[in-house]
């Protein structure tokens, strides 16, 4: 756990369409949901930097942190003081609490059925209790998604200052903040091995496994799609269309490719036939494709696939 607002830095693009929608009243709630990578501190950073005239506290809170008890600490209360006495501490003058990477809503449930202050909600997962869904019934929510926290092509033109490379990144990572930020940093590509591993943190086992899948075939009808998919969709990693779900194209190529085929192979029950050819053609598993081809069903499904997989 960590105490301290982080450095709103210049290096890091203001983006006015999210910082004109966020709350500026005691009472009012900002929630940010989104995996690693989409600039959720950074905009809360921004945010209560704007907010002049306010104390602010900032919480950046680990797995295993009580939030009780950190907020506590961070106020110099006695550790296990009701939340009476906390609520009436945050509300002695204007204050805005931070609350960056919180697990689950249900350990400041108090302090969500009446906010005395203005409070920003950072979470890698989405957040569901009934408090919140009182405070967007009351219009005292605001909340944003990955959807929301992706760069715009105009967002991505003003980071990099070069159109056209602009342009390319912007498309290649679906407007993936961290992505977009290193490549104007280093002038050239992002890591993109340090950002599947952040990735594979942010997620978790279950929906870094379907991100892998994912990578190996690139799409998938909505038959095909799982609870995971749906997450990922959410979560705006995956591109959802009326058909099914893509996935940028440059999240694929971050991927790490061995585990991108023992994931393609292990899951060949949910593909359709013609995209588990293309995934084995594209993934190098050739002796996988020929074995395909030479099912009964091998030559029906030769005519679906384009004349350069065959070869």
């Amino acid at each position: 756990m960590a105490v301290g607002r982080p450095l709103a830095l210049p290096l890091y693009l203001e983006r006015p369409r999210l910082l004109e929608r966020l709350p500026r009243e005691p009472g009012e709630v900002l929630v940010l949901e989104a995996p690693f990578g989409y600039g959720k501190t950074v905009l809360l950073a921004q945010w209560s930097e704007r907010l002049k005239g306010f104390r602010t506290i900032w919480l950046a809170l680990l797995p295993d942190d009580d939030p009780k008890r950190v907020l506590e600490e961070a106020l110099g209360l006695p550790q296990g003081s009701p939340w009476r006495a906390i609520l009436a501490d945050l509300k002695e003058r204007p204050t805005v609490l931070v609350l960056d990477d919180l697990q689950d809503p249900a350990a400041v449930a108090p302090l969500l059925r009446d906010p005395p202050l203005l409070l920003g909600i950072a979470s890698r997962r989405r957040l569901a209790s009934p408090e919140i869904a009182a405070l967007a019934a009351q219009g005292r929510l605001v909340r944003l998604s990955a959807r929301d926290l992706a760069f715009t092509r105009e967002e991505a033109v003003r980071l990099l200052g070069d159109e056209q490379r602009a342009g390319v990144l912007w498309e290649r990572t679906g407007g993936w903040p961290i992505a977009l930020h290193l490549a104007a940093v280093s002038g050239g590509e992002p890591d993109w091995a340090s950002l599947a591993e952040g990735l594979r943190r942010s997620l978790g086992p279950e929906l870094f496994s379907e991100l892998l899948l994912f990578a190996g075939v690139r799409e998938l009808p909505r038959e095909a799609a799982t609870e995971a998919t749906e997450r990922l969709a959410e979560a705006g990693l995956l591109q959802a269309a009326e058909g099914g779900f893509r996935l940028h194209a440059a999240l694929a190529e971050a991927l790490p490719l061995r585990e991108v085929r023992a994931a393609v192979l292990k899951n060949r029950d949910r593909i359709p036939p013609p995209l588990y050819g293309l995934a084995l053609e594209r993934l190098g598993l050739f002796e996988e494709l020929a074995a395909l081809l030479e099912v009964p069903s091998g030559p029906a499904l030769a005519a679906t696939l384009p004349e350069a997989v065959l070869r």
